[in-house]
């Protein structure tokens, strides 16, 4: 079997260089499209795209001829005091309104009206009346009114008593114990 794969191994090529190949193909398109639409410019300066990005603002004439002479028109009633304004003595102003009212009408109102057949009661036959089934089922005995309730007895526990232990207390000396209190 070694000797199979390895003469197996030698009739296979190697496979191509896969960069290589990309490249040919690349430079082959791009030269092939150089004769359709011409190279490619060179890259432009900073220079270049500052002076063709830039321009200079246009500048406004803001001046008026007759800038310092203009003064205002005013009624001679404002200069001769408050003025008082009573909405009573002012001319009525004529509008002409030709606006008409309009009417919301009912969306019903347009509508025909059809008569629907009302569809008709099926009448069915009326079921059959099931047969009375009477079983006989014996009543239960009445049960007796007195019933003698079982008086509990005594509970014994069976706890096992301690045995006779001394344990022996130290005492301080003097016999009494002086305890402290906190403050």
């Amino acid at each position: 079997m070694g000797q199979l794969t390895g003469a197996v191994a030698r009739a296979i090529p190697p496979p191509p260089d896969w960069d290589s190949v990309a490249d040919k193909i690349g430079f082959a398109t791009v030269n092939h499209l150089r004769n359709y639409v011409g190279g490619v410019p060179e890259a432009p300066s900073q220079e270049d795209i500052n002076q063709a990005t830039t321009a200079p603002l246009p500048q406004l004439d803001i001046s008026t001829r007759e800038q310092d002479t203009l003064t205002p028109k005013v009624p001679e009633e404002f200069e001769k005091g408050p003025i008082i304004f009573d909405i009573g003595k002012t001319p009525a102003v004529e509008t002409k309104d030709e606006s008409k009212p309009f009417v919301l009408s009912d969306p019903k109102d347009g509508i025909d009206s059809v008569d629907v057949e009302k569809p008709k009661k099926m009448e069915l036959e009326e079921p059959p009346v099931p047969k009375k089934i009477i079983f006989d089922i014996p009543k239960p005995a009445t049960p007796p009114t007195t019933v003698e309730v079982p008086k509990p007895g005594k509970i014994i526990f069976d706890i096992p008593k301690p045995q006779n232990q001394t344990i022996d207390t130290p005492t301080p000396k003097g016999g009494e114990v002086e305890i402290p209190i906190p403050k």
